[in-house]
């Protein structure tokens, strides 16, 4: 009987380091989820940081606007033949390069989409390769927000593409 007596004392003292250990689990459960949404917000804080600073930046240096006139400097016309090309078949064309990431490390083109999305960017050839010779100066960068520009001075300036 003294044994049985104990046992219940024993199994209700096992219930309630059970129940505290339960408690203590749910609340670094609770403490990790708010840790991760706070890290999430500060991500999502720093990605609109880095917009608005792109924005501020490029309102203070002319230098990086990106062209959009039509005219002396206008796109050529191999330029929309290669976008509308990788935007069915998303490969360069046979005999040309492409495709590669464009990581935009001077931040001359757009950082930050409009949905505060950070933006990928690839880059092709618009002249065909040819073995032995440089590449040339021309490209073509694609954007994941689906802009396009031009540039026919190794990436030193950039046109935007408009729809046609």
């Amino acid at each position: 009987m003294k044994n049985l007596i104990n046992f219940k004392n024993s199994f209700g003292e096992l219930k309630e380091i059970l129940r505290n250990g339960l408690f203590l689990v749910s609340i670094l459960l609770f403490s990790q989820i708010i840790s991760c949404k706070s890290n999430n917000n500060k991500e999502k804080s720093t990605l609109k940081s880095d917009f608005e600073t792109a924005n501020k930046f490029s309102k203070k240096n002319k230098s990086h606007e990106i062209n959009t006139k039509i005219g002396s400097n206008s796109i050529p016309e191999k330029a929309y033949e290669i976008r509308d090309y990788v935007r069915i078949k998303g490969r360069p064309k046979l005999g040309y390069v492409g495709g590669r990431k464009f990581k935009n490390l001077e931040r001359k083109l757009p950082i930050i989409d409009n949905k505060h999305l950070k933006i990928s960017y690839q880059e092709w050839d618009i002249n065909r390769k040819i073995a032995g010779k440089n590449r040339g100066t021309e490209r073509l960068v694609t954007a994941s927000d689906g802009s396009d520009y031009y540039t026919n001075d190794h990436y030193k300036s950039f046109q935007k593409l408009l729809e046609k």
